[in-house]
């Protein structure tokens, strides 16, 4: 194996095991489960074929092994088909070709192919748990784990930033609201109804924000503009099953038709913008090659509460007639 060398907490050669079962490609079967007996391995799911320069050629499973006839090769019994990662590379990329390939684990291997050790089962679990972790955080704003465990100063210093932003986004809508004070004359019951049109938007865009993110981390996102089509047919059909029942609602309970109109269209318009922005704002970052989960939370629920607003009172101003 490659000597003992230190990697950073971030890259796939930080959570590899050394100890781990390999085979030459002219052992038999038999002789390769003899080997196995009395040892300690730090990871036993698959047997490692390597040459005499230790280049990793292919992988036997277990199962396989065992079910073997003992003088067989195990060169006719290895996979060739490897799913490998270089010791510096992130250590999600483990974990997104672990679930990708459905791989109990994943063999690290230097520049020349030779094998260095294997992420276990154990460890890409971590690393899942430690990046989901890290997603949740940053979609408050928090950059780190250590944040966490701070001093209440630290705390506020580090939290404070995102919160100005959302400040400085609350004083802009407030500006919104003050440039269609002619609208609120008119009829002030246009006024009660931003909390439920912003909170429905933010509900649906923090969903769908999530989802997008994770689906980039993983990988399983081929076509942006697909995914998108997607989830615009979902926020379409969220937005008019709640139009529906915010329409029958306020008609029958304050028998204004055209203000059930207003808040079913804006209903539908803020919810399918909301999907837009939950979709183009981290996929920007993930473009800019930045983390998509920076630009979440905070930032994004700023950018879709204002757009609700200006979206709900353009279409109150068109149709406040029918009141």
């Amino acid at each position: 194996m490659t000597p003992n060398v230190t990697y950073p907490e971030s890259s796939a050669g930080f959570y590899m095991v050394r100890g781990i079962p390999v085979a030459k490609t002219t052992d038999l079967a038999g002789q390769v489960i003899d080997s196995l007996k009395g040892s300690c391995w730090d990871t036993v799911n698959y047997i490692y074929i390597v040459d005499d320069e230790n280049v990793l050629k292919g992988i036997v499973s277990l199962r396989l092994l065992f079910a073997a006839e003992p003088l067989i090769p195990v060169e006719k019994l290895m996979e060739t088909r490897l799913i490998t990662i270089a010791p510096q590379s992130d250590r999600e990329e483990a974990a997104v070709l672990a679930v990708r390939h459905e791989k109990k684990a994943i063999p690290v291997i230097d520049e020349r192919q030779r094998l260095m050790g294997v992420i276990p089962p154990h460890k890409i679990l971590n690393i899942m748990h430690e990046e989901h972790i890290e997603d949740l955080l940053r979609l408050v704003g928090i950059v780190n784990h250590a944040t966490l465990v701070e001093r209440a100063w630290k705390q506020v210093k580090a939290r404070s930033p995102w919160l100005l932003l959302g400040l400085m986004g609350g004083i802009m809508a407030a500006s919104i609201v003050g440039f269609f004070e002619s609208a609120l004359k008119q009829e002030m019951a246009i006024a009660f109804f931003i909390p439920l049109i912003v909170y429905m938007a933010d509900a649906v865009g923090t969903q769908t924000e999530t989802i997008f993110i994770r689906s980039l981390s993983l990988g399983i996102i081929s076509k942006v503009s697909s995914y998108l089509y997607k989830e615009l047919k979902i926020g379409l059909s969220i937005g008019i099953i709640f139009a529906v029942i915010s329409f029958i609602f306020i008609s029958l309970s304050w028998g204004k038709i055209g203000l059930a109109v207003i808040i079913a269209l804006s209903m539908i318009t803020t919810i399918c913008s909301a999907v837009l922005i939950a979709v183009f704002i981290p996929w920007l970052l993930f473009k800019m090659k930045k983390d998509p989960a920076y630009g979440s939370g905070p930032f994004a629920t700023v950018v879709q509460d204002i757009v609700s607003i200006v979206f709900y009172f353009i279409i109150a101003t068109a149709f406040i007639g029918w009141m």
